[in-house]
């Protein structure tokens, strides 16, 4: 009898596991796989139960205080940010095992509480589970995990430099458990030192500099640079994209965004792509629904909306791409230029935010955030 050979890489990202996909020599039959998912995976082989996410989360958040007449959130709204907020807060404390009380204390504390309370009798009696209990019961039952299929395990790097890649302590642990397994080698990359050039017209504001990065890119061009040599990367890709895609045609220019466009920004449209992505929506909505009714919840119609508007279409690879610095940490590309937008002071390091029930430091020391400033140099 032949048998097939089989290995398994475990690594941070789906986009590290792309580039380890196409650059590393691996095996016809070898997996790629992200931490996150693995651990998915390993609990769904033996538990049906429903995986919830931010969404549906805050929507049992949110039923928990109008059922049982939470004063302190009473004011909240359907849609409101603060739910995701409580549920987020929530979950990162049972991910990381931190007592409420570590953070917050008085009203508030006695608020969360209750509602944590209701909110894990809720999840019991109708069979549901979060990212927490994924990985709590993955820990549990650790020595039962099926890895003997595998001839190999190779685990990847997940700090690189300043950036932690570790989204919680139970991942943490998880990994811990996998440290006998081999590490992945790394591959260094033989290149010259970059020459950094600094524009010599100085910009206004971001509108000038997008004109200024597509006037560079459209040089180059002419000069006999193929597209694919050219790299434009963004410090904040949501504000850049738009006016990228929007001043292409200017300058006679063909590009693509890596973050995609939302499909609430199509109307009207018969392009198939937006069509496809348009029946996908309205599928996964009535889906939503058939189980939001069988949880005794309410899909909003703001719900609804910020699920569309996160739903988002790819560009045609075509032309010049426009990404973000956190997209190539990390992986096996090389471009001959690369030109940066938003590493002026207004955008670097991106500010920290706090909000109302831990601040920005508190997610770094306890919720395994990495700080925007080290990480920020890092990547770029």
């Amino acid at each position: 009898m032949i048998y097939l050979s089989q290995n398994l890489t475990i690594t941070y990202s789906n986009q590290r596991a792309r580039d380890l996909k196409t650059t590393a020599s691996l095996n016809p039959l070898d997996r790629v796989v992200t931490l996150e998912g693995l651990i998915v995976e390993l609990f769904e082989q033996n538990n049906f139960q429903i995986i919830l996410d931010d969404v549906i989360g805050s929507s049992i958040v949110y039923k928990m205080i109008q059922e049982h007449n939470i004063e302190y959130f009473s004011y909240l709204q359907s849609d409101a940010d603060s739910l995701h907020t409580i549920y987020g807060f929530i979950v990162k404390c049972n991910r990381n095992d931190v007592t409420f009380d570590t953070l917050i204390n008085g009203d508030k504390l006695q608020a969360i509480e209750q509602i944590n309370t209701f909110y894990q009798a809720y999840k019991k009696s109708h069979n549901v589970v979060d990212i927490a209990d994924v990985e709590a019961e993955v820990l549990r039952n650790w020595s039962e995990m099926p890895f003997g299929v595998y001839n190999d395990i190779f685990i990847d790097d997940f700090n690189i430099g300043d950036i932690c890649f570790i989204k919680s302590k139970k991942q943490e642990q998880i990994l811990e458990k996998l440290n006998k397994c081999k590490k992945l080698e790394k591959t260094e990359l033989s290149h010259q030192t970059a020459r950094m050039i600094q524009p010599s017209n100085v910009v206004f504001d971001a509108i000038d500099e997008v004109k200024t990065a597509l006037k560079i890119a459209r040089k180059l061009l002419e000069e006999g640079v193929s597209a694919e040599e050219i790299l434009i990367v963004a410090s904040d890709i949501a504000e850049y994209a738009p006016l990228f895609k929007l001043f292409l045609a200017e300058y006679g220019l063909q590009g693509y965004s890596s973050l995609g466009t939302p499909l609430s920004s199509y109307h009207l449209t018969s392009e198939p792509k937006v069509q496809k992505a348009m029946d996908q929506y309205k599928s996964q909505i009535q889906s939503l629904e058939v189980l939001y009714k069988k949880l005794g919840l309410t899909l909003s119609t703001a719900a609804k909306e910020n699920i569309k508007a996160s739903m988002k279409i790819l560009d045609e690879k075509i032309g010049i791409e426009l990404t973000e610095p956190n997209q190539l940490v990390g992986l096996h590309r090389t471009y001959k230029h690369i030109v940066f937008m938003g590493t002026d002071i207004n955008h670097f390091p991106p500010s920290a935010k706090d909000n109302f029930l831990y601040t920005y430091d508190n997610d770094v020391r306890y919720f395994y955030a990495n700080n925007y400033f080290t990480s920020s140099q890092t990547q770029l």
